[in-house]
């Protein structure tokens, strides 16, 4: 005990700054590993076709993040890329932690050609939703897969023009994507069969899940046009995270989803079909998102 209540007499000017030396180090290292991490995100952002301006790093801790996308309009209003891009950013933010890159919030800002935001929203990941059907790896077969759908989904009698199935790339590496194209001959044919087929989609596609040890479908791309080829029903279901979006052109029903207070209204001045509304649907455990 002499010896070392005479060293710490000795050396005590010196501990504090040990310590503090060690503390730089360490933060100097963080630092660095999470530069790494984001550099990783937004090349696996743009391998996807995603149009990152930036991601900054809003503070290490928290860990907090700001995706910055590159919208092509030159208004206030988001186009039907726009959308797919952010919820393209969103899921790869949000399954972040599958290549080491825990995050506690990032937000995702859109601006447009002359750099004015858009869009803004932030995501607290304090508490995230997890779906067991995906707690484990399969052996996935897509041409399996694309039986499975082929036999067991109610399209209600509309055409099937595409069914593909698909492994993805970035978050979607280890799961399904399926991609979905259907026509109806006529608006009255779509509106007949489009709530009874989004009514009974994702309980077949989690069916189809559990059951078979070939599929892990995570996101679900569904198109319903009319004989034109015009988009009546643009739909995407992510089962993974438990969210969805969609847009439908005008005169298309509405009863088969619930109606939240926000909506996205197109300018008047538009094509034939103007960009469909987007609604904020409620997720299970997260907020809204568009």
């Amino acid at each position: 005990m002499n010896i070392i209540a005479h060293w710490l007499k000795k050396y005590w000017l010196i501990i504090p700054v040990i310590l503090i030396l060690i503390f730089s180090v360490l933060s100097v290292m963080e630092a660095n590993a999470q530069e790494d991490l984001v550099t990783e995100l937004t090349a696996r952002l743009t391998r996807l076709g995603v149009p990152v301006k930036d991601v900054i790093i809003d503070s290490q801790v928290p860990f907090q993040i700001t995706i910055l996308l590159q919208s092509s309009t030159t208004g206030d209003h988001r186009t039907d890329e726009d959308v797919l891009n952010k919820y393209m950013a969103y899921r790869e933010a949000y399954l972040a932690d599958k290549f080491g890159l825990t995050l506690d919030s990032f937000a995702i800002s859109l601006v447009n050609v002359n750099g004015d935001v858009i869009g803004w929203e932030q995501r607290f990941l304090t508490l995230r939703y997890t779906n067991p059907d995906f707690s484990a790896p399969k052996n996935l077969d897509n041409q399996a897969t694309e039986s499975l759908l082929r036999e067991q989904l109610d399209f209600q009698g509309l055409q099937i023009d595409e069914l593909t199935v698909t492994t993805g790339a970035g978050s979607e590496q280890d799961v399904q994507t399926v991609s979905i194209r259907l026509t109806a001959s006529s608006l009255q044919a779509a509106n007949a069969a489009i709530p009874g087929m989004i009514g009974t989609l994702i309980s077949h596609l989690s069916k189809i899940n559990r059951e078979s040890d070939v599929s892990l479908i995570a996101v679900c791309r569904l198109w319903v046009t009319d004989n034109n080829g015009d988009i009546l029903l643009s739909y995407l279901y992510d089962l993974e995270l438990g969210l969805q979006q969609w847009g439908m052109a005008p005169g298309v029903t509405d009863d088969w989803f619930p109606h939240p207070v926000e909506t996205y209204s197109p300018p008047p001045v538009l094509p034939t079909l103007t960009p469909p509304s987007y609604p904020l649907p409620l997720l299970p455990t997260l907020p809204a998102y568009p």
